[in-house]
């Protein structure tokens, strides 16, 4: 099947497979293997989880239980890992949850994820830069957070700026490294990995005798904040495991995207829980929770035992955070020449060095942002912020591989008939996640459960119209929607001091979307309307087909194509369906 789309509308706002390469962009290279993208996903994990959150959530939030905290969003990652998986087994392009979403519902919400998935990306590596630089202060034997310097407001706790420029110099340091080349900076991430997980492993082993058990129960039991602390520590922690997320954005690099990426992504989530459990249950038992530093947990409730181990870790701890800033930069850039490539963002982002075969354009603006942020913004406020974009996203992705399996474009049942059941999906995880937190009346709660269970029986009575050549959910869409249910009940966790700024976030995505949208068909308009056509066509000169050329569902990916090799009558105000 070809699908032709003759005007603005049909392309920018309604077509379902927007994700087009231009046959100006340049390929980018090829080099990824699965010791690549595994080493690159546990980066990304630890560097963020274990190094940088875990301190403030136990000594916030969780108390000792922090390491339920880590089992139950390891738990909700797993959910969301299977359907990330079945989706980058078959979509072998950058992207990620953008991708995805774009290819099921059309740009707008592509661009709603992919607006998320920025949001993620850019706090999360501007809050493990900043747990860099407190590891590196105890590295070199200063208290943790004395190279940070107040510069206005100092006498107030939450209006007081405060500057971190070793944090600043981190993210410089990494960009000009990824600059070099992809390639080279994974064999320098893979190094770097090496050295964090000794740094983990001397944690676990060295502290494991150390542990003194009342610290679980003193002084003020197991959970002193209640299961409700766990799980607002678990929405906070959830960050740490987009790992997974991004070993998609390196989909278009890896040699053998098919396979690697459901590997890799499985290999690095297994791992990094076993050692989250392990290592948050160590700290927790070294001292009691609200001893637990907030900047640099591990250095310091080590060093109280083994001096020169505090010195180890922190160097191991500076090898992780260093990782896990270089996991964000890698995605975050390589999801911006996605979103350049649809046109959504400034076409130039797409650019590839031909010398270093990587987006070196989007790279150092990325770095430039990462930087900035790492620079003025505390760290608790990143933190607090940096799940809610996640969530979103996770929680979008899981639904779709539901509504994936009961329809696609052009084939199968209405989607008014997937609309039904997926709406009250969404609104029966509603209504259980977000009361549960606020005391309301436990009916909602239990009307809430009815409209999942009912949504979930919905999705059991449509027919099965695609099943994936490569990785398959099992029991979709139970699990599916199990994973859209445990991501949005973490988002209610959250509370309204993050909410807001979220709703305001996405606001302002929505006007740059808008905006662009008045831009792009400015531009099409001064065309004469008829010149920028669009053809649904296999890009196997630069990103595979994602079903083995199938264009039935985002098996193919739109290029422009010129007016005279479409017929006349192709130009129309609805999309033409004709037979290949």
């Amino acid at each position: 099947m070809t699908v032709k789309y003759g005007s603005f509308r049909q392309y920018y706002l309604r077509a379902k497979d927007g994700l087009e390469v231009k046959s100006k962009d340049k390929e980018m290279k090829r080099v990824l293997g699965l010791f690549h993208l595994s080493a690159f996903g546990v980066s990304a994990i630890i560097g963020g989880g274990i190094f940088v959150v875990t301190g403030i959530q136990a000594k916030s939030n969780a108390g000792p239980a922090v390491m339920l905290a880590y089992l139950l969003s390891g738990a909700v990652a797993t959910l969301t890992a299977l359907c990330y998986a079945e989706f980058a087994s078959e979509v072998v392009i950058t992207g990620g949850a953008f991708a995805y979403a774009t290819m099921m519902y059309g740009k707008f919400f592509g661009w709603m994820v992919g607006a998320n998935t920025m949001l993620e990306y850019l706090l999360a590596g501007s809050t493990v830069a900043k747990g860099f630089a407190s590891y590196f202060t105890t590295m070199i034997g200063r208290p943790s957070g004395s190279l940070q310097f107040c510069v206005a407001a100092c006498g107030s706790k939450t209006a007081a700026v405060i500057i971190d420029p070793i944090a600043l110099a981190a993210v410089v340091l990494l960009t000009a490294i990824m600059a070099f080349g992809v390639k080279e900076s994974f064999y320098f991430n893979a190094a770097t990995v090496a050295v964090s997980l000794v740094a983990i492993f001397l944690c676990i082993f060295l502290g494991a005798p150390k542990v003194n058990t009342l610290n679980y129960t003193q002084p003020n039991g197991f959970l002193p904040f209640g299961f409700s602390g766990v799980v607002k520590a678990a929405s906070s922690v959830f960050f740490a495991y987009v790992g997974f997320d991004m070993i998609a954005n390196g989909a278009e690099e890896a040699r053998n995207p098919r396979r690697d990426i459901p590997l890799a992504t499985a290999l690095c989530l297994g791992v990094c829980t076993l050692l989250y459990a392990a290592a948050s249950t160590v700290i927790a038992g070294l001292q009691p929770y609200m001893d637990i530093d907030s900047n640099a947990p591990f250095s310091v409730a080590l060093g109280r035992y083994f001096p020169w181990a505090s010195y180890v870790v922190s160097i191991g701890a500076c090898a992780g955070t260093f990782n896990s800033a270089f996991a964000d930069l890698y995605a975050m850039s390589r999801l911006m020449v996605v979103l350049s490539r649809c046109r959504l963002i400034p076409e130039f982002l797409a650019r590839v060095n031909p010398k270093t075969e990587s987006p070196i354009v989007a790279t150092i603006i990325t770095g430039v942002i990462i930087g900035t942020l790492a620079f003025f913004v505390p760290l608790e406020v990143l933190a607090d912020l940096v799940s809610m974009g996640t969530l979103f996203a996770f929680a979008i992705v899981d639904l779709s591989v539901a509504v994936r399996a009961r329809y696609t474009t052009g084939k199968g049942i209405s989607k008014w008939r997937v609309m039904a059941p997926s709406a009250l999906v969404v609104i029966g995880s509603c209504l259980v996640g977000f009361p549960f937190f606020y005391q309301v009346h436990w009916g909602v709660i239990l009307a809430g459960g009815v409209l999942f269970f009912a949504g979930t029986a919905g999705f059991y009575t449509l027919p099965v119209v695609y099943r994936p050549e490569g990785f398959a959910v099992p029991l979709n869409p139970f699990l599916p929607c199990l994973g859209t249910l445990a991501n949005i009940f973490l988002i209610g966790s959250l509370g309204p001091s993050t909410w807001l700024p979220w709703l305001g976030a996405m606001a302002f995505a929505v006007l740059v979307f808008a905006l662009n949208g008045l831009y792009q068909h400015r531009t099409w308009w001064r065309k004469g309307g008829k010149e920028t056509m669009y053809e649904d066509v296999d890009a196997v000169t630069s990103m595979p087909s994602v079903t083995a050329g199938s264009s039935q569902f985002g098996g193919s990916f739109q290029r422009p194509v010129a007016p005279g090799n479409l017929a006349a009558a192709a130009v129309d105000t609805e999309a033409k369906v004709t037979p290949e």
